[in-house]
């Protein structure tokens, strides 16, 4: 399977928020320190191996559960992480959205649609401005009445 690719270290300075979904380790060891502050750590593998915990918790001179699903990690060097569901999936831990996972199922299945149907070559794609907001006002429209 062909995908994006990135260089880690600018992607380790530069990003706001990682969705780690590679089936590994994505980030362990000393790659924690290297990361933005107030960056937004999130899992969608099919288990917690995305982020190496122990790591972090080892570079960690403070954790604030912030809510049950998202903790706040100050590091050693000042530096900020915020961990969603101790790093489990976010889409298997914990997370049970109701009426949210419909939504996200349905751009999920358009996304899908759109790149089988346009025969899209790999890389970053986004979904018709027109369309998400087709999705998002048929959500709304039937989720008002409840």
């Amino acid at each position: 399977m062909n995908g994006y690719l990135v260089d880690k270290d600018e992607l380790l300075r530069k990003a706001d928020i990682i969705i780690g979904a590679t089936g590994n380790f994505g980030i362990s060891g000393d790659e924690f320190l290297k990361l933005k502050d107030n960056i937004i750590l999130a899992s969608a593998s099919s288990r917690r191996v995305e982020f190496d915990i122990d790591s972090l918790n080892r570079l960690a001179v403070e954790k604030i559960q912030i809510t049950p699903l998202v903790a706040l990690y100050r590091l050693k060097n000042d530096k900020r992480i915020y961990l969603l569901c101790d790093g489990y999936p976010i889409n298997f831990k914990h997370m049970h959205l109701g009426a949210l996972e419909d939504l996200l199922f349905t751009m999920h299945y358009e996304a899908i649609r759109t790149i089988l149907e346009e025969n899209l070559k790999p890389g970053l794609h986004e979904l018709a401005r027109s369309r998400e907001i087709e999705i998002a006002e048929r959500w709304l429209r039937y989720y008002a009445k409840f």
